[in-house]
């Protein structure tokens, strides 16, 4: 237990392995997915990419997980609608 923050250690340690066997494996490149950003408080962040989590979406078994897993598999496999043409006519016979 972290006694400045009240959190566990090990949420983090954990989040991090995740992420990291999703780059150990390859699939994704960390240079292209992974960026350090300095916060205004002076701290370094790392931010990642939406592959990334997506990847780490279906890894995880969290609500929030599920969600997202289910948000992705519906808008992927939702049939893509086409627009009709408009065609006005001004006169009978002629299109303009």
């Amino acid at each position: 237990m972290d006694e400045r923050t009240g959190t566990r250690r090990t949420v983090r340690y954990y989040r991090g392995s995740r992420i990291k066997s999703v780059l150990k494996e390859e699939a994704l490149n960390a240079y292209e997915v992974c960026k350090c950003v300095r916060l205004t408080s002076g701290n370094n962040a790392d931010v990642y990419n939406m592959e990334v989590v997506i990847a780490l979406a279906f890894r995880l078994d969290t609500y929030p997980a599920a969600l997202l897993r289910r948000w992705l598999v519906r808008k992927a496999t939702m049939p893509v609608r086409a627009t009709p043409p408009i065609i006005i006519r001004y006169k009978v016979g002629y299109l303009n």
